[in-house]
């Protein structure tokens, strides 16, 4: 819990940006350009209204909001980033009507002082440059598929399908270029080298799927419990009750990071077909009748569980301790 400091809600733009100050005598509201000076601006404002530090609270919105929650972190002012999701939930519950700026940095004030939501811990510059590089990676993948897909185009004359032949080589040379830029940077930095090479134990796991596994994470000293993780995954079960006549399936929410979600699928279909005890764990619940989206979901939840163990141990995977006998019955069963 963040202590009682004055809410300061703040409506982020492209170019600008609106604050509401809520202190205990006082609403303050204004408004600054989204550039290092609106920020030395917005500093000298609080400090002209006595205010030395606050509970800054902002929507995640893009990376439009980075610079400035980075500068009133390194300012010593708590700071909160939270999902639009809840905030539009929240103005729902305030029966708001009016959406302006303003309106919005308001909202977001009062939401601070209400929930006091998690405080927001910068990433670390080497994971931060990782997140980058898997994400330009994706990209260029992404266009190479595309264009190989245009030439099963029957229509395309013998010009156009070179132009995309040649398109597609240049980007799978740029997609080479990346991954050796990937693998110099994990060399290069001891935090995600060790955590890397001890992922890499785990069958179903290379070099990139452990990147792209880490840069979720961000620091697995985040997470006290493994439930933490599996929830920050998405894959926690949801169970839907009501007195005697709703008993809906248990399914996983999807609420957390999709990309983690997205990692975890490939690597669980990897794992099931070439490491023998977790092709032993998907057979037994194969065996109970569970579909294949069943089963794949709780590998993925095992994998998640492996993972875990092995970055807050530091030691390679050991299958005899990570299936102890009986405890394959040990993962909880939900729906796809």
């Amino acid at each position: 819990m963040t202590p009682r400091l004055p809410a300061l809600g703040i409506d982020m733009a492209k170019s600008t940006f609106d604050v509401h100050l809520l202190a205990e005598t006082k609403a303050s509201s204004q408004h600054f350009v989204n550039t290092p000076p609106g920020f030395a601006a917005l500093d000298q404002w609080l400090k002209k209204l006595g205010v030395e530090e606050v509970h800054a609270c902002m929507e995640a919105t893009g990376t439009y909001g980075d610079a400035l929650a980075r500068f009133l972190y390194h300012a010593g002012h708590t700071v909160s980033i939270v999902n639009p999701a809840r905030m539009a939930a929240f103005r729902l519950s305030e029966g708001g009507r009016t959406k302006t700026d303003k309106q919005d940095a308001k909202l977001i004030a009062h939401f601070c002082a209400q929930k006091r939501p998690v405080a927001w811990v910068p990433t670390p510059e080497a994971i931060e440059q990782l997140q980058v590089l898997l994400l330009r990676l994706a990209s260029l993948q992404q266009m190479e598929r595309q264009e190989a897909n245009r030439l099963e185009n029957g229509r395309l004359d013998a010009q156009t399908r070179q132009d995309i032949q040649e398109h597609r080589q240049d980007l799978k040379i740029r997609i080479q270029e990346v991954k050796k830029r990937l693998h110099a940077h994990i060399e290069q930095h001891e935090t995600l080298k060790s955590p890397c090479a001890l992922l890499i134990s785990l069958p179903g796991i290379a070099e990139l799927s452990a990147a792209r596994l880490l840069a979720e994470i961000i620091d697995i000293k985040r997470f006290k419990t493994v439930k933490q993780l599996v929830a920050h995954a998405g894959i926690a079960p949801q169970e839907r009750s009501s007195g005697t006549s709703v008993r809906g399936k248990a399914f996983i929410g999807k609420s957390g990071r999709s990309q983690l979600r997205k990692a975890l699928y490939m690597c669980a279909v990897v794992a099931s077909t070439h490491d023998p005890a977790i092709r032993a764990f998907a057979q037994r619940m194969r065996q109970r009748g569970k579909p294949a989206k069943v089963v794949l979901t709780a590998v993925m939840r095992k994998l998640l569980h492996l993972v875990y163990g092995i970055l807050k141990s530091e030691e390679v995977y050991d299958p005899s301790k990570a299936f102890p006998g009986a405890a394959l019955d040990s993962v909880p069963e939900v729906a796809a």
